[in-house]
């Protein structure tokens, strides 16, 4: 998508992009495929630094005033096919800033790995997430009875396989995703919608929306203290965003961005029912 995430949008899903494929000529015939997939570069990347007024992992307000630094790198393998892997540190900056009764500074990471496919204006993934919740700051909240066995807190780390597809649609850029949570054995999914506006040719206005959804007690759907919400599945948020791409330079953009977020009633416990967050991202290209 064009769209450039906020910390609702960007940090809950994790799925990296596919690079574009490159034509090659030769005179007035097309180069041979081989020759066009060596005259592209080994890999490409994305380093970033993300300052958010309150960290949000699908829907949960998690920590305030954290600093989220990122590394993000895609491997071409030719005929549409990438490698995409990433990792980002979420640190508060306040010694108070977690959320739950968290203690001390919040610290959140993330490790992914995943295999992209494009082809026209569509692309597809399949990603592989690790969670590190290090001053566990995310209840899961336990089953009800007959349907025990789960932890009340998350562990350390947590795991969970995802597939992704993102659409261009004219002007609308239209994703959906949905992830299988192995240590809690339960799925989340969440759509979005986003343009980008061009204000001048380096300087860009980007909405979006972006609505979550929890099923079977997924963690984001559960009460902490192990005790169950409504139910088994629930709406976690809505959230409706608008980032500011400003290119500094030829590879570097500053970004500042506004969310406001609506959780869903299964989410109700963890943030208001409604919160703006205020954010500025700096990322450069290699």
């Amino acid at each position: 998508m064009k769209t450039t995430k906020t910390s609702v949008v960007t940090k809950s899903v994790l799925a990296l992009a596919a690079v574009a494929s490159l034509n090659a000529f030769a005179g007035t015939k097309p180069a041979p495929a081989a020759c066009a997939a060596c005259d592209q570069a080994p890999f490409s990347g994305i380093l970033s630094a993300d300052y958010a007024s309150t960290f949000l992992f699908r829907g949960a307000a998690l920590g305030d005033n954290v600093l989220t630094t990122g590394l993000s790198v895609s491997v071409p393998l030719g005929e549409g096919f990438s490698l995409g892997l990433g990792s980002t540190a979420a640190r508060g900056l306040s010694a108070n800033g977690g959320r739950n009764g968290s203690p001390g500074n919040f610290q959140w990471n993330t490790y992914s790995l995943g295999l992209n496919y494009e082809v026209g204006a569509v692309k597809l993934g399949l990603v592989f997430n690790q969670y590190d919740n290090l001053n566990g700051g995310l209840s899961r909240g336990s089953r009800s009875a007959g349907r025990a066995g789960r932890p009340s807190q998350l562990e350390n780390s947590f795991n969970e396989l995802g597939l992704t597809v993102g659409v261009s649609a004219g002007v609308v850029d239209v994703g959906a995703a949905v992830y299988r949570d192995f240590d809690n054995d339960s799925v989340y999914a969440q759509v979005s919608v986003g343009t980008s506006i061009e204000v001048t040719s380096a300087i860009k206005l980007v909405p979006s929306v972006v609505a979550g959804y929890g099923f079977s007690d997924n963690y984001a759907t559960a009460t902490p203290g192990g005790s169950s919400n409504s139910g088994d599945d629930g709406l976690t948020h809505v959230a409706t965003s608008l980032a500011v791409p400003i290119k500094v330079t030829k590879n570097s953009t500053l970004t500042p961005y506004a969310s406001w977020n609506v959780t869903g009633d299964q989410r109700s416990y963890n943030a208001s029912n409604s919160q703006v967050i205020t954010g500025l991202k700096f990322s450069v290209g290699f």
